[in-house]
């Protein structure tokens, strides 16, 4: 085998170079396609604008664009129907005074209604479906929406330019993996993420339970599963998984005052009181001290057993010898939490996977926008914003 030359003459370099930048557009070309962006036409208070890219007869006759447009709420889909093949189609929502979205086609509308902006030219991957933007805490970010058969994928916001390190391996991040029966919502916050504004967001929608938004501020890993299965008590049946940054002190007090306020919420207790004009009335009172404590200890940690006096409903907190903390109103998912891991394999979807920043997946009633049978968020980069939302048909 021939050896390089230890110095490159001019020639040889600049053909080196030259060689280089085609192999370069090479990759450009077969990756990448330019696109007619059309949504810097809609107006400029839209909330949402989707320039949808792919409008060729064999893609509005496929099943990804026919599953997509009966996911979207009504208003929505029709706006898009009007839209005919192989033209434009520009989707937008502006808010109305009550709050509500309203949607509509730009191309629908007057054209003398003065466009301040003109449709653009942007290089996209080949899989894109549909370009524009989403504001959101009062900016607005970029989308890029790719249909799939099975879902529509939109990856909201920007990343930054270059090389990125590989994700967190599957097996040292998530704990709760089986999704539990009828189960919810899903909720991660990695360790190395802060979602320090998570609870006055939480708190803010809560009328009761409010303590359910302290885990977020706690250093280390949480993860929440919640299940709609059970009925007729005040809390769903839940579980809650806490990895507690290394050194961090106090952690089974800081887990204990948790779940005895949660149960104190859920279960208070009931004191008859006398009024000054002889009547009575029940008052609820939310008393931690009450709850009662039983301490269990097997082989691979502490069992704390929780009740409420004169109450069914309990809360369990194990606190794992290998600083691993569960908690939750059911004894059976604890264990589920353990078993689950045995087998477990690393997401090969970009909508499943563990990300740096956080992920959330909502399902059934736990939420009630458009006709999405779910909906994961995952949070690619915390510096930048960059998170990619996918709904599942």
């Amino acid at each position: 085998m021939a050896l390089l030359p230890n110095k490159l003459s001019g020639l040889q370099a600049l053909l080196l170079l030259g060689g280089a930048f085609v192999f370069v557009g090479f990759l450009i070309v077969r990756s990448y396609t330019l696109v007619l962006d059309t949504s810097p036409t809609a107006p400029p208070q839209s909330e949402i604008v989707l320039s949808i890219v792919k409008r060729d007869e064999t893609f509005l006759k496929s099943a990804a664009w026919a599953k997509f447009l009966a996911a979207l709420p009504k208003e929505a889909a029709q706006a898009l129907s009007q839209a005919q093949a192989d033209h434009t189609a520009t989707l937008f929502a502006v808010r109305g005074e009550d709050g509500a979205l309203a949607w509509g086609l730009v191309e629908a509308l007057s054209t003398s209604r003065g466009q301040s902006q003109k449709p653009q030219r942007k290089l996209v991957p080949r899989e894109v479906g549909a370009v524009g933007s989403f504001r959101v805490a009062g900016q607005t970010q970029p989308i890029q929406a790719y249909f799939e058969p099975e879902l529509v994928r939109f990856e909201i916001g920007r990343g930054y330019r270059g090389l990125l390190a590989n994700p967190v391996p599957f097996t040292m991040g998530r704990r709760l993996i089986q999704p539990i029966n009828q189960q919810i919502a899903h909720l991660e916050k990695p360790s190395e993420a802060s979602w320090g504004k998570a609870p006055a967001l939480f708190q803010s929608t809560m009328q009761r339970f409010k303590g359910l938004a302290d885990p977020w501020t706690w250093p280390g890993r949480v993860e929440l599963a919640v299940s709609a299965s059970s009925t007729g008590e005040t809390l769903y049946p839940f579980l809650l998984f806490y990895k507690p940054t290394v050194g961090q002190k106090n952690v089974a007090k800081q887990t204990e005052d948790f779940a005895r306020n949660l149960l104190a919420q859920a279960a208070p207790q009931t004191v008859l009181v006398n009024l000054p004009d002889d009547s009575q009335m029940t008052e609820f009172r939310h008393d931690p001290e009450s709850i009662q404590k039983e301490e269990i200890r097997n082989q691979f940690g502490t069992l704390l057993r929780l009740t409420a006096p004169g109450k069914s409903q309990r809360m369990l907190v194990f606190l794992a010898d290998d600083h691993e903390v569960w908690i939750s109103n059911d004894l059976a998912l604890i264990q589920a939490g353990f078993l689950d891991n045995v087998q477990a394999t690393t997401p090969s979807s970009a909508c499943d996977r563990d990300s740096i920043g956080g992920f959330a997946s909502l399902s059934g009633q736990s939420f009630s926008y458009g006709s999405f049978s779910r909906v994961n968020i995952s949070i690619n980069d915390i510096e930048t914003g960059l998170f990619t939302l996918c709904g599942y048909y």
